[in-house]
């Protein structure tokens, strides 16, 4: 088997994730997870790479690097059942120490043909959400480029679900394919991915329900006004 499957596996068991608790996490179908430690011979994919690599590292709390090619941190060794001494009690993170950076919660305000947007506060649980000061350094991001949207509507679940927050990184505006956007599509500011297809972009709904169809990305209709780079759970 593929070294770095054997080092998925083994990072996982060390976070005491089963594979569906992984999938979840990694926000990926447990099948996917199955195949992600399945050995290509026996029909398992053959690498990870780019967000999703990225989302599977923070996860498990290990570096690229190890996962890959086994060079740099590792899981960390879980305590020994038989030493009390290896066992910390769970300490509650304090959000206003360095640790945690604020990011302003906001209801975003658009007009169709537009490419600037207004943001109002968002009041409904709290005026910032925090992120991991660190997280931000590993993803070189900074606070002052990044706001904080609720979810609305069910077009984007299971990725997404409604009242979940996610954060947006406003300096990249640049298409992707496969990756999250929030995009003023004809005035209204909507979260979609972006696929490419014979030469157009197109936004794509994550919920397949016949409802939700591919809507055409050109023009003055359809402007980026950032990427979704984070996301908090409402629900579990």
């Amino acid at each position: 088997m593929e070294q770095w499957k054997l080092r998925l596996a083994e990072a996982r068991a060390a976070k005491g994730l089963s594979k569906s608790d992984f999938a979840k996490a990694v926000r990926i179908s447990p099948p996917t997870a199955t195949d992600w430690e399945k050995s290509v011979a026996d029909g398992g994919i053959k690498e990870i790479s780019g967000i999703r690599l990225t989302k599977v590292c923070e996860v498990l709390g290990i570096d690229p690097m190890w996962l890959l090619h086994g060079k740099g941190s590792g899981p960390a060794k879980a305590p020994s059942a038989d030493r009390i001494e290896d066992v910390k009690l769970v300490a509650a993170a304090d959000p206003d120490s360095g640790a945690f950076v604020h990011i302003p919660k906001v209801r975003l305000l658009v007009s169709a043909g537009v490419s600037g947007f207004g943001v109002e506060p968002e009041p409904y649980d709290g005026s910032t959400a925090t992120v991991p000061a660190d997280w931000l350094r590993r993803r070189q991001l900074r606070a002052e480029h990044l706001i904080a949207i609720r979810v609305r509507g069910r077009s984007m679940e299971p990725t997404f679900n409604e009242g979940d927050t996610v954060f947006i990184n406003k300096l990249d505006t640049e298409p992707s394919d496969g990756a999250v956007f929030v995009i003023n599509y004809e005035g209204e500011d909507v979260i979609k991915r972006l696929t490419r297809d014979a030469g157009d972009w197109y936004l794509v709904s994550d919920n397949r329900a016949q409802e939700y169809h591919r809507k055409l990305c050109k023009g003055a209709e359809c402007i980026i006004i950032g990427r979704v780079v984070r996301s908090e759970r409402e629900h579990y």
